[in-house]
């Protein structure tokens, strides 16, 4: 079924409240009646505002590897010149919001589902760390922590990931030959 909605042929982006009010107001939101839509067979997107819940589905049937691929789409918001997330596609001057908590699920997901890191106790004193390479040659990013900012940058062969004080973690590989590793403080030389 999600290949069937993750096709981009049957993607379709339909109004919004902040283009059609009047419609929002009568509750008179059928897509058919503002852009071609087809009900059998097309699918509405998700706006940047609730793509979060799409991709934590997408995790959850095991497509973790497809998050990637899925946070390609706010690139027309940076090329826009944007320096904060939408919480539409694409929304007239002066209507949604140009800068959206929800949107941002991109920061969440790339740091959550790629860089695979995530809290194991609380205040980040134990931490998971998973990487997914997926399509991906090389992954990189820092993630902010209580302690300090725990830095990763790895490409298949080997990289390095920086632990701060106060925290140890544990390294495991879905993708890729790098050997799994339990991780105290300091910068570590993977392989």
């Amino acid at each position: 079924m999600l290949d069937y909605i993750l096709e981009p042929s049957r993607q379709v982006i339909t109004p919004t409240i902040a283009d059609q009010p009047g419609a929002y107001f009568s509750q008179r939101m059928d897509p058919s009646e503002y852009v071609k839509f087809d009900r059998e067979t097309d699918v509405v997107v998700a706006q940047p505002f609730f793509s979060h819940f799409l991709h934590q589905a997408i995790v959850r049937v095991g497509w973790r590897n497809r998050i990637p691929e899925m946070c390609l789409r706010w690139n027309s918001q940076i090329e826009r010149g944007d320096t904060t997330f939408e919480e539409y596609w694409d929304a007239a001057s002066g209507t949604g919001s140009r800068c959206h908590a929800w949107s941002a699920t991109p920061t969440y997901d790339l740091t959550t589902h790629v860089l695979g890191v995530r809290p194991t106790e609380p205040g980040y004193r134990r931490a998971e760390i998973r990487p997914l390479f997926g399509n991906l040659q090389k992954i990189a990013g820092k993630v902010p922590t209580p302690c300090g900012l725990i830095e990763i940058e790895l490409d298949r062969s080997g990289g390095t990931i920086v632990i701060p004080n106060g925290i140890t973690a544990d390294l495991s590989f879905e993708d890729s030959n790098l050997k799994a590793a339990k991780l105290g403080s300091g910068r570590h030389k993977i392989d």
